[in-house]
Parts: C-alpha cells; sequence; structure tokens
C-alpha cells in the first residue's frame, strides 16, 4: 500500500536525478528496500514525516549511483545509455516517436525532455533542490529536512540552483533549432 502511494513520486524524483532507462525502476526499487528494511529505525525518529524520510533515501540512493557512474565511467568509458551531444545540445540516442500524440502532448514532453536534460548537467545538490521544491512542488521546510540541510541553506541553494538552470536553458534556446524554440514558447 505505501509503496502504491508514494512509487510516482519517489519514480520521479530518481527520474530528474539519474535520468531514463532501465536503471529509474532498478533505483526506485532500492529506495522501496532500504526503506522497509529501515522501517523500524523510522518508527522511533518521530520528527519527520514518512513521506520526508522516504524521499530523503530517494535522493541518498540516486546521489550514490550518480557516484557510482562517475567511477564506472573514468574506468569503463561512455555508455551507450548516455546523451550524445550534438551541435544543437544534448539528446538522447533513442528517441521515443511522438507522431501519434496530440500537439500539445508533444510539445509537453519536449519541455519536460530539455529540462530533464538540463537537469543532468547540474551537480547532484541542484538537481536534487530544483526536483523537490520545483517538480516535485514539496514545500520548503520539507525539503530541506530530505536533503538534511537548513532552510537558508535550501533557500540559497534553490536560488543558485534556479540561476545556473535558467542560464543553461538560455544556452540551450540559443543553439537549437527554431522548431524546439516554438516548442519552448
Amino acid at each position: 500500500m505505501l509503496v502504491r502511494k508514494y512509487q510516482a513520486k519517489v519514480y520521479g524524483i530518481v527520474y530528474r536525478m539519474c535520468g531514463a532507462g532501465e536503471d529509474v525502476a532498478d533505483l526506485g526499487q532500492e529506495v522501496f528496500v532500504r526503506a522497509l528494511t529501515a522501517l523500524r529505525k523510522f518508527q522511533y525518529q518521530g520528527e519527520a514525516s514518512f513521506r520526508t524520510w522516504l524521499y530523503r533515501i530517494a535522493v541518498n540512493v540516486c546521489i550514490n549511483e550518480l557516484r557510482r557512474r562517475k567511477r564506472r565511467r573514468k574506468v569503463e568509458g561512455a555508455s551507450l545509455d548516455e546523451m550524445v551531444e550534438t551541435d544543437t545540445g544534448a539528446v538522447e540516442r533513442l528517441v521515443p516517436d511522438t507522431s501519434t500524440m496530440p500537439h500539445s502532448l508533444a510539445e509537453r514532453k519536449e519541455t519536460r525532455d530539455i529540462v530533464h536534460i538540463l537537469l543532468q548537467t547540474m551537480s547532484p545538490q541542484h538537481r536534487a533542490v530544483l526536483t523537490l521544491v520545483d517538480i516535485q512542488g514539496m514545500p520548503y521546510e520539507e525539503a530541506a529536512h530530505v536533503i538534511a540541510c537548513n532552510l537558508g541553506t535550501l533557500k540559497s541553494r534553490l536560488s543558485r540552483a534556479r540561476r545556473a538552470f535558467g542560464v543553461r536553458y538560455r544556452e540551450y534556446l540559443a543553439h537549437c533549432p527554431a522548431e524546439a524554440l516554438e516548442a519552448a514558447g
């Protein structure tokens, strides 16, 4: 029951922080396995809501995965699942077919993809605050608890993350084709 209730949000955090692919499902499951094994400890904490505690586990799993990928990339080289850099920006190696979707759904998907691509270029700390506050809509106080920092630190981190995201977004728009500019509106 808890898995069903929180699955979409946890998978959303994992997707935004770690990217698309098979890893999202595996990492999402890892979050719930870790939560279930540590559930007894949570019951004695009392200060945090279950959701906050679960999201903190999700953020930690994602940060660990990003560190593992970074180490592996140094040893193995580039992954076939990574984004490909082109003259117009980073793109996925496999582009899903959206030709049967209505125009407005396609535009929203393109915007989500651009946001996802740009989030992948940011530090894990910036990615976490943007994902929790701006994408998941979590209140500042709860997000600060999830990432284990005080409210002032969260606000300054969020401000820097938004500014960095804005710079990346403007750079992306300056270098993308006219069709993407129309969709990003």
